[in-house]
């Protein structure tokens, strides 16, 4: 049963991916942080809601200039839009750049775009997530090589649903379908490698009840799989994963999540797309990603997560293990645990999010390795004017990337930054 599940998982990918022919996206590191945090926006109204008020569509832009122990100055500027459709934003974008004239990676950049043509009746949504020269977030899994990296991601999700008969707050989805493809990209002086990315999430049916005062949804029978793959060979890590129920829960003062099932390793993930204009193919893409030479293993995965919010704070933890595929055509197994606290004093904004991880990894046809991380990143911000705001950005730890400076694998080190940024900001 086991040897057939990764050929199993490949016919599903093929056979969505050509079926459904099209394309199908991903969060700020911590060289993008303060500026990704002015790109917020208000909630929109919800087409769907006789009660909703206020506009169907919100804007902002900033620009910024920071300081940081860790680079000279430098100069930023970006924007946010986002307009409500049936269910969901139809059309949802950001861009964000940065100039740094003292560094060697003198153009950092990140945009961002989403199309959700709708969640109701029928889902069918793109996304996309595009960056140039942009450094590993300090809590990131251990995968890539401790370098900057320009990386392309482009997501589908598609299904039947949601649906309702009498009760719009008793809704049901089947078949709720993501496929993901994307490329990174990395270099130095040593040499350069690019990754395929494959990734895969079936749903096969969920509920959800979308009340007032509670929201809830129960997810049955989830599949997916992720696979990557570098070099010119097919050979590449492949993890795929399988659980019975996930469900979360949002009362509003508290909300909570958990999953739980098998992780497994080894197999073959295919998928291929194309996009066509009158009739011509336009762009397309087809990957295959062969695990053959790692270890098929067999591993209990899940998360839970609990968090509460109290008078304009919120706090939440997380503890839980997965397995994925390296940058380096491996596979890991990962334990974290993780919080986040986000509150106010007085004008003054405060967020802190820790995070410890365990990281086994098997190399092909040559063992495995353990590694440790342990970090913390923490922000503090306050209003000058209606459009000028002061914020401070920190974080510390021991991780592959709290330091991009030495040998490129992924071990863990000692490090930090401190980012200071003043801000223009007008939303709308």
């Amino acid at each position: 049963m086991v040897a057939m599940w990764p050929v199993v998982l490949k016919t599903i990918s093929t056979l969505l991916v050509l079926v459904l022919s099209a394309h199908g996206a991903t969060a700020a590191p911590g060289d993008l942080a303060v500026g990704a945090a002015q790109l917020d926006l208000l909630p929109r109204r919800d087409l769907m809601s006789e009660d909703a008020t206020g506009p169907y569509w919100h804007a902002a832009a900033f620009a910024q200039v920071t300081a940081g122990s860790a680079s000279g100055p430098d100069v930023g500027v970006g924007a946010a839009a986002a307009v409500s459709g049936i269910g969901c934003d139809v059309v949802s974008g950001s861009v964000q750049g940065r100039v740094r004239p003292l560094e060697e990676q003198r153009a950092v950049a990140s945009a961002q775009w989403g199309l959700c043509l709708s969640r109701v009746l029928m889902t069918f949504e793109m996304s996309g997530v595009h960056e140039l020269g942009v450094a590993p977030a300090l809590d990131r899994r251990q995968s890539i090589w401790r370098r900057r990296y320009d990386a392309d991601y482009e997501r589908i999700v598609v299904g039947v649903g949601e649906l309702w008969r009498n009760d719009i707050r008793h809704r049901h989805a089947i078949a709720m379908v993501t496929i993901g493809h994307g490329t990174i990209a990395q270099h130095d002086d040593l040499g350069a490698r690019a990754i395929t990315q494959l990734d895969l999430d079936v749903t096969f049916y969920w509920y959800h009840y979308a009340g007032a005062a509670l929201d809830a949804k129960l997810e049955v029978l989830a599949v997916g799989a992720s696979g990557l793959k570098s070099g010119t060979d097919d050979h590449g890590g492949v993890a795929s994963t399988f659980a019975p129920l996930r469900a979360s829960l949002d009362g509003g003062s508290w909300f909570a999540s958990a999953h739980g099932g098998w992780g497994m390793t080894g197999g073959t993930l295919s998928a291929s797309s194309e996009t066509k204009v009158d009739g011509e193919v336009v762009d397309g893409w087809a990957e295959t990603i062969d695990g053959a030479g790692l270890p098929e293993l067999i591993i209990p995965v899940g998360q839970a997560t609990l968090g509460v919010r109290h008078g304009g704070w919120s706090a939440s933890a997380s503890v839980g293990r997965a397995v994925y595929p390296t940058f380096d055509s491996n596979v890991a197994a990962e334990e974290r645990a993780s919080a986040r606290l986000d509150g106010a004093i007085g004008k003054t904004t405060v967020a802190l999010a820790p995070f410890a991880t365990r990281t086994r990894t098997w190399t092909r046809d040559a063992g495995s390795s353990v590694g440790r991380a342990l970090g913390a990143s923490a922000t503090a911000g306050r209003p000058l004017t209606d459009a000028l705001r002061l914020d401070v950005y920190g974080e510390l730890g021991v991780s592959p990337y709290a330091r991009l400076d030495g040998d490129r694998a992924p071990v863990a080190t000692l490090g930090g930054q401190v980012l200071v940024a003043l801000t223009a900001r007008v939303e709308r």
